[in-house]
């Protein structure tokens, strides 16, 4: 009984210690908590954070303490790892509203739709009628009609937009959607104003203030433009973006002198600070070339304020300016042997940008690798790193390196940039131009960025919206002549003859031969499109006399006779031509070159051979005349000849792409696979943004290889092609969808592709295949027989497989139909 008692009592006693130790664990949690509390309102976030992780040791499922993490983590700019951590939160506490607020919020301000109405439709769920929510769904609704081009429930949702912002006229997202409504309907006066009372609420937004600028810019009030770019300076003075747009709206205006003040200005107001310093090297070297920025750069190295970055900007403006081993040398030697720091990983990223240029790719990535290991969020290092992820087809990693790279500084134009480059690799054209757009407009509309999204736009024919892009940029940037040639190229596409008549105005007014040549140039296409073939000849004609492009002016002479069927009058000027220029002039091989072309058209082979090869026995490094030459055996039906003289333009010109590209074509034709696809593996190493290469290589994986690594590599490569237009591209991630048992998304390729591509045996091979997969089996027959037909004699060895296949199954229907219909086949009683 006495032992009993004594157990009882120690069983008792230790429980009771139990419950004191919990206690003891859950008082230490929150009074970690409550110290990081205060450390976060005193300032001490780094400190507040050391805090929180020792609440987490102690209890994980504090959710108070999480969610300061989280909030901390946003207001310092780390807005990915805050979103990771909400996520966090609400795994652990799905009940939670707030975490699922939040991360509806974080969403949308990333345009991460999908994940924004997965976190808004929850928090809905928990509150349905919480009115800081409401904003946040009305945006996602608005993201998902604009991506269905469906304009009556963007014009209702944008009425509810306007009834939130009536309430609450500081409501951003509602602004966001009435702005967006007013613009996409072309009510600019509306929207100014609109954003106009926006900025009187919340003058530092940034967007707001950057759609003013864009609408000013729309209207070509440059006026209101130039003094709107000047309050942003005032209210952004760090924003480097504003102050080049600034600069750019001064030389718009002929005003390089204005410029150059506000420049100077900026260093005067600044004291000493160094970035109103850089951008004014920066001005320079664009505006007064090389030479002018090195002077002043030489001045403020004398003044003493940061002797290594201006001494990292010089070797820079050296290696620009093409002295690369001196620049090399210079910032080796600043780096030193100097422990690291910001300053250094500065400097060490600069050479590893020079070294990349410069062909060293091992080195300048082993220095990457060092800056990163030393600082993981180093925004230079993550551009560069990333590229190469990009190169190596690591999608996934590369946009994780670039989100990173944005969380140290979200409008970077270079950053947005890559990842778009990221999403097309990926298959994702939508993310992809979303990034394109968002780069346009963090540079303010600047030439390089505003190109490529133009580019972007007019490859997928979207000639309105490439347009409204270039006009934007070119009020800033009049005198580029790569946007008024893209904008040519856009009037001639909608064949908008009169604008692209402004244009050639536009050329000549810039007063230079390279703009006088393109002028003509495209002057020459709208005489051609409206029928005035004796004007436009004319007008080559005058460029010939003044030395303007003379080669493509006679080029397309002679390409204007023989379109309208003037044979004879191509050669009488192909002839005069010859006799004019005399064989010590440098026209004289182009010349030779054009009438070699113009001989083998006429159909004498064996006279256009032979100058060819007179042209290859002065100068063998000639790429065009080798191309010529191979071209001139393959319309004779000459594989052979042709392999042979490829191979004999390689032992001159090694290295060229377009050589090998021709070799792996003819390596096909005459069924040598291995060779082919080993020759299109080495191009893509080469270069794997080349989505023609890529596209080529995925093709040739995936028609002649079998096993499962093969198809997954192929299907990597091929990622960027899905949602193309182009026949060549749907056939061939078609196919792959096809190998890899995706049917859907391979009859939605495959089809058009076979329309697109009707005399490419393999492209009607693909598609007869598919149709058997599905049980089309008549149409899988008849697609068989098209590829055989166009095959023809061919040694490729899919056509002895095709041959095989369609056999098969029709020797399958007609036994099913015997089965079926035949007497013999029916039960006996």
């Amino acid at each position: 009984m006495k032992i009993a008692s004594k157990t009882l009592l120690a069983a008792l006693l230790g429980s009771t210690l139990l419950l004191s130790a919990c206690e003891t664990v859950e008082d230490k949690a929150e009074a970690k908590y409550q110290n990081a509390v205060e450390l976060n309102e005193s300032g001490e976030v780094d400190r507040a954070l050391v805090e929180l992780r020792g609440v987490f040791k102690l209890n994980e499922e504090h959710l108070e303490a999480r969610k300061l993490f989280a909030k901390i983590l946003e207001e310092d700019g780390r807005t990915e790892e805050a979103f990771s951590h909400y996520i966090l939160v609400a795994e652990m506490f799905p009940e939670d509203f707030d975490a699922r607020f939040k991360l509806a919020e974080l969403a949308t301000s990333f345009g991460a739709w999908d994940q924004a109405k997965v976190h808004s439709d929850a928090a809905k769920l928990l509150q349905p009628d919480n009115k800081e929510l409401q904003p946040i769904l009305l945006s996602v609704e608005y993201s998902e009609a604009r991506r269905n081009a469906d304009p009556e429930a963007l014009e209702a949702i944008s009425q509810r937009a306007e009834a939130l912002l009536s309430e609450n006229p500081s409501d951003i997202l509602s602004q966001q959607i009435v702005l967006d409504s007013l613009m996409r309907q072309g009510r600019l006066d509306e929207a100014l104003e609109s954003v106009e009372g926006a900025i009187s609420i919340d003058p530092l937004n940034r967007q707001f203030n950057q759609i003013k600028l864009s609408l000013l810019a729309q209207s070509e009030d440059m006026v209101g433009l130039g003094a709107h770019l000047r309050d942003m300076v005032e209210r952004f003075p760090e924003n480097r973006e504003v102050r080049t747009a600034l600069v750019r709206w001064y030389l718009a205006n002929d005003d390089a002198q204005g410029a150059e003040d506000f420049v100077r200005r900026l260093i005067e107001r600044s004291g000493d600070e160094i970035p109103p310093r850089l951008a004014l090297i920066q001005f320079l070297n664009q505006v007064y070339g090389v030479d002018r920025a090195l002077e002043d750069v030489d001045l403020l190295i004398e003044e003493g304020l940061d002797d290594m970055t201006f001494r990292l900007l010089k070797a820079s403006l050296l290696f620009d300016k093409g002295e690369r081993e001196v620049a090399i040398s210079q910032v080796e030697e600043l780096i030193g042997d100097q422990e690291s720091s910001d300053e250094i990983r500065n400097l060490q990223t600069t050479l590893a940008r020079m070294l990349l240029a410069t062909g060293e790719k091992e080195r300048s990535q082993e220095i990457v690798a060092q800056v990163l290991a030393e600082d993981p969020n180093d925004q230079s290092a993550l551009k560069l790193h990333a590229n190469w992820l990009i190169e190596e087809d690591k999608v996934r990693d590369a946009v994780l390196a670039l989100r990173t790279a944005l969380d140290q500084e979200a409008s970077d134009p270079e950053t947005i940039t890559l990842l778009a480059r990221a999403y097309e690799r990926g298959g994702n054209r939508e993310l992809m131009a979303e990034s394109l757009s968002l780069a346009v407009e963090a540079s303010n509309a600047a030439p390089t960025e505003s190109l490529r999204y133009a580019r972007f736009l007019i490859a997928d024919e979207k000639y309105l919206g490439a347009e409204d892009v270039l006009l934007q940029s070119l009020r800033l940037s009049p005198a580029n002549i790569d946007l008024l040639r893209s904008l040519s190229e856009v009037y001639l596409a909608l064949n908008d003859l009169s604008r692209a008549g402004q244009v050639v105005q536009a050329l000549r007014g810039l007063g230079t031969d390279e703009g006088a040549a393109l002028a003509n140039g495209v002057q020459a296409a709208i005489f051609q499109r409206s029928s005035r073939t004796d004007e436009s000849i004319e007008l080559m004609q005058n460029m010939i006399k003044e030395g303007q492009s003379a080669l493509v002016a006679q080029t397309a002479i002679i390409r204007t006779r023989l379109a309208n069927g003037e044979v004879e009058e191509a050669r009488s000027f192909m002839n005069d031509l010859l006799r004019d220029t005399p064989e010590e002039s440098p026209d004289r091989v182009g010349v030779l070159f054009l009438n070699a072309a113009l001989t083998a058209t006429e159909g004498n082979f064996d006279a256009a051979r032979a100058t060819y090869r007179d042209i290859l026995a002065q100068d063998p490094s000639i790429e065009a005349v080798w191309r010529a030459l191979v071209a001139t055996a393959v319309r004779e039906g000459k594989i052979e000849d042709a392999m042979s003289i490829v191979d004999e333009s390689l032992v001159a010109l090694p290295k060229s792409a377009n050589l090998r590209w021709i070799k792996a074509g003819l390596a096909e034709k005459q069924g040598m696979i291995d060779e082919a696809i080993a020759l299109y593996e080495e191009l893509y190493e080469d270069d794997t943004n080349s989505t023609i290469i890529a596209n080529n290589l995925a093709s040739m994986i995936t028609t002649y290889r079998d096993d499962d690594e093969s198809l997954q590599r192929a299907f990597v490569i091929a990622r960027r092609l899905r949602g193309s237009d182009f026949p060549a591209f749907q056939d061939t991630y078609g196919w792959i969808a096809y190998r890899l048992g995706n049917l859907d998304d391979a009859q939605e390729n495959l089809e058009p592709a076979a329309d697109g591509l009707p005399n490419d045996p393999t492209v009607q091979y693909h598609l007869a295949r598919l149709y058997e997969a599905i049980g089309r089996n008549e149409d899988a027959i008849r697609y068989y027989n098209i590829a055989l037909d166009l095959w023809g004699q061919s040694v490729v060895p899919l056509v002895k497989q095709a041959r095989s296949e369609r056999d098969a199954l029709m020797a399958e229907m007609k036994a099913l139909e015997d089965g079926v219909t035949s007497p013999a086949s029916q039960p006996t009683e």
